[in-house]
């Protein structure tokens, strides 16, 4: 019979186990962080960017490399959108000695989940912060509100005055909106 041994190598660092969460609204700008210590740490070999388990964004200062992936790049790929150029890609890198911040614009609904980065620094016996979580929330407004009067469901009154009625009259209203995110809800 053999025996089998399992080696379990500890990386020296840490994970930064609290997670911000940010809201962002489809087409807006957001800048995700990621915080280095170049001071404490030194200088760090690489920083990948990763969205739930898909790589993002790969950055290193040794290499001299910067690059986004995935979704980022997803419209550089669309023919009609070669008139942005160099310029398609929705996410870059902001990077200074406390931070390498992951910027996306134009924010799209897919961009939700959990990011994080994850720091190589070339010293890795300072026990330094090594991984760092953020969650981003997408939002988007309702594709379209109608508000119809019952007895004429073909008729959109959304932003219209309606009446007058008679007192003791009824009148029966219906709403009805779509997309977005959430989903709406109506209250009257």
């Amino acid at each position: 019979m053999r025996n089998f041994h399992v080696l379990i190598l500890l990386i020296a660092g840490s994970i930064k186990g609290d997670s911000e969460v940010f809201v962002a609204r489809t087409g807006d700008e957001v800048q995700l962080p990621c915080p280095v210590n170049s001071a404490e740490c030194g200088e760090f070999h690489s920083l990948k960017w990763y969205r739930d388990s898909s790589r993002m964004y790969v950055y290193s200062p040794v290499a001299e490399f910067s690059n986004a992936e995935g979704s980022l790049v997803d419209r550089c790929l669309d023919i009609s959108q070669r008139s942005l150029g160099p310029k398609c890609s929705r996410g870059y890198l902001e990077v200074t000695d406390a931070n390498a911040d992951l910027k996306i614009s134009p924010i799209e609904l897919m961009d939700e989940g959990e990011y994080r980065c994850e720091i190589t620094y070339i010293d890795v016996s300072n026990n330094c912060p090594v991984v760092h979580f953020t969650k981003l929330r997408t939002v988007a407004a309702p594709e379209y509100v109608s508000m119809f009067i019952n007895n004429n469901p073909d008729e959109d009154i959304s932003g219209q005055v309606v009446g007058p009625y008679s007192s003791g009259s009824s009148v029966a209203f219906s709403c009805e909106s779509g997309g977005g995110k959430p989903a709406p809800s109506v209250s009257w």
